[in-house]
């Protein structure tokens, strides 16, 4: 199976160089990001004379590779990086499935959408998330791993995917992190303390956007968000004022114990959907009848002839001046 993954592998890459080194970047961030790895690559010392943003793994790794390498540090050999780290991300998550599940198919689909979906890496090559992308990948093999009854060598490769994920952009790592350790706590093969790890795991889960979102309390969305009960509360309403309920429809009961029993409002609500929907069909029927019969050469009117004195201009008529403008010569109106 392997040979097939290879194969889709190199198609990848041969679409992707074009695509790496046909695109001008109108951001500096590629620029930016190279700066910062040739200064600590030559100099070191990193958050002291080197500026950055991100974690020391990023910087560490990059300047092993520099060095195995031995070449100058450049836009060339960065997109050509970011071009490697592109198609690896992408065969991680398709082999990973492939382990997951033991369809090729799926692998293969996988590895294909991956890429697509992370193409945005062409606008910012050796952006520290491609890195951060690559690891969660390897992440996924590790799981893949466990699934296929090699634990050891899996939560190895968990870990330190995992630890590599959080020295390289601690806002993606910390959400990792979490998510191991969540899957831990849930998954773990014993019936001991289950109901409670779970119920724990829950609270965790529903607790996590309100203390992300805890200083934007008061804006509607947030509020929308964060009170499912009062969002559900709206829709219903809004349901009841135009007339949404069918009459097949189940009772819905609310949370102070009312039913909520369709009224007659729903067959008139029908009726006006029904009356709108065919508003926009002559709508549109008349657009495209106007655009295809606007081609057409226009109706051709025989008028009666009408005798035109010779000189005379072949527009509108004229408007005759105000008796008071004209001048009179031997006593007729000139």
């Amino acid at each position: 199976m392997l040979p097939v993954f290879a194969l889709v592998s190199g198609f990848l890459a041969y679409t992707g160089y074009f695509m790496m080194y046909s695109l001008s970047v109108v951001s500096d961030d590629e620029g930016y990001w190279l700066i910062a790895l040739r200064s600590y690559h030559q100099h070191g010392s990193l958050y002291h004379n080197t500026y950055s943003q991100v974690g020391p793994f990023y910087h560490e790794l990059w300047s092993a590779v520099f060095s195995v390498l031995g070449m100058p540090i450049d836009h060339d050999l960065g997109r050509a990086l970011t071009l490697g780290v592109w198609v690896a991300t992408s065969l991680c998550f398709g082999v990973a499935l492939w382990l997951l599940t033991g369809r090729l198919v799926l692998g293969v689909l996988a590895q294909v959408t991956t890429f697509l979906l992370i193409d945005t890496l062409i606008n910012e090559p050796m952006e520290p998330a491609g890195l951060a992308g690559l690891l969660i990948g390897i992440l996924l093999l590790g799981l893949a791993l466990v699934v296929r009854r090699r634990e050891r060598l899996g939560m190895a490769v968990v870990g330190a995917a995992s630890a590599a994920v959080l020295l390289t952009k601690v806002n993606i790592g910390v959400f990792v992190v979490g998510a191991v350790c969540y899957s831990i706590l849930v998954c773990w093969p014993t019936r001991r303390w289950q109901l409670g790890r779970q119920a724990l795991g829950a609270l965790v889960l529903l607790a996590v956007p309100a203390v992300l979102m805890s200083g934007l309390i008061g804006i509607s969305w947030v509020d929308r968000y964060l009170c499912p009960r009062r969002a559900l509360d709206r829709g219903v309403h809004r349901c009841r004022r135009r007339g949404r309920w069918s009459r097949s429809a189940p009772a819905v009961v609310q949370p102070t114990g009312r039913r909520l029993v369709p009224g007659r409002g729903a067959e008139r609500g029908r009726r006006e959907q029904r009356h709108r929907a065919c508003q926009r069909h002559e709508s549109i029927r008349a657009r495209v009848g106007g655009v295809f019969l606007s081609a057409k050469p226009a109706p051709v009117l025989l008028l009666p002839a009408r005798r035109v004195e010779v000189g005379a201009c072949m527009g509108p008529p004229a408007v005759p001046p105000p008796p008071c403008c004209t001048r009179s010569s031997g006593g007729h109106r000139s």
